[in-house]
């Protein structure tokens, strides 16, 4: 059975401000992994592929002094990029699914992805609550 590398990533880290054009704070999107992966879900992708998972949780954006901040994103998005890439080393994966909560986890999940596949081409699809 082919296997499947699951990363489950639980961030607003990049949510730190109201965005432009806003009022509030879009709070909440920390709970998209739980959301998503429903019992259900889970269940019908384990009938396809043997799951190994990933699971990262990053800092609250309002624990972070306003000039830490940036450095707390850099260093928290390469140390989930680096987790993923360490553990696609680790097995032969046929496919990589990351669910999570702001864009930190998109560019962390394709930052270890590409530092595995040294320039091969990758095949991504990515799903957004954005139109």
């Amino acid at each position: 059975m082919d296997k499947l590398l699951l990363i489950k990533a639980s961030s607003r880290l990049g949510m730190k401000y109201i965005p432009i054009g806003g009022t509030v704070l879009n709070l909440g999107v920390e709970h998209g992994v739980e959301a998503i992966l429903s019992n259900d879900f889970v269940e019908k992708i384990s009938k396809q592929y043997s799951i190994d998972s990933l699971e990262y949780n990053f800092s609250k954006p309002e624990n972070i002094a306003n000039e830490e901040y940036y450095n707390i994103l850099a260093k928290e998005t390469n140390n989930l990029a680096e987790n993923i890439f360490k553990k696609l080393n680790s097995s032969k994966y046929k496919c990589v699914l990351t669910v999570g909560g702001d864009h930190s986890v998109s560019l962390a999940s394709v930052l270890g992805i590409f530092r595995f596949l040294k320039g091969r081409k990758v095949k991504m699809i990515d799903f957004d609550s954005h139109g």
